[in-house]
């Protein structure tokens, strides 16, 4: 759902605003976004505030992305993000490929932090809320336990 959102025109506003979409997307009944192609967040936001139903690709240049719900429960060919200690990544699992960059280097564990959850998402990619629990598990022994979060 969006926030704060009541009406169709709302979500039209918040994709105009937040999201580059180059393909057809549907504003559903139920305020969410069916997109035909790949979404681009365009402007700086911590929370995109759309509910995708369904999407080709997500793609975040953006460092300050730090909420992941506009993400949707079904299954999507990608997602490019940035990494973040604090970030919740477990509903990347959706994605066929996740991709993850780094973020700051000024953190002295950012290197392994960032290596050992890139490890972890790409060995569970593509098997959604199946493989929650298994890839919540790994996170957190690995000492990632705020990324082991849906």
């Amino acid at each position: 759902m969006v926030a704060r959102a009541r009406t169709p025109e709302d979500v039209e506003h918040y994709l105009s605003i937040y999201c580059h979409i180059i393909d057809s997307y549907t504003i559903n009944p139920d305020l969410t976004v069916s997109v035909d192609g790949p979404v681009y967040q365009k402007r700086k936001s911590r929370q995109i505030p759309v509910k995708f139903k369904s999407l080709t690709g997500f793609i975040s240049r953006w460092s300050d992305l730090r909420n992941l719900s506009c993400l949707p429960d079904e299954p999507f060919e990608s997602i490019k993000i940035s990494y973040y200690k604090d970030l919740a990544l477990l509903r990347c699992l959706n994605a066929k490929v996740i991709g993850i960059q780094a973020t700051s280097w000024a953190d002295p564990n950012m290197w392994d932090r960032y290596r050992r959850a890139t490890q972890i998402m790409t060995k569970y990619q593509g098997q959604g809320q199946a493989a929650a629990i298994a890839c919540a598990a790994e996170l957190a022994q690995a000492g990632l336990k705020e990324n082991a979060r849906w």
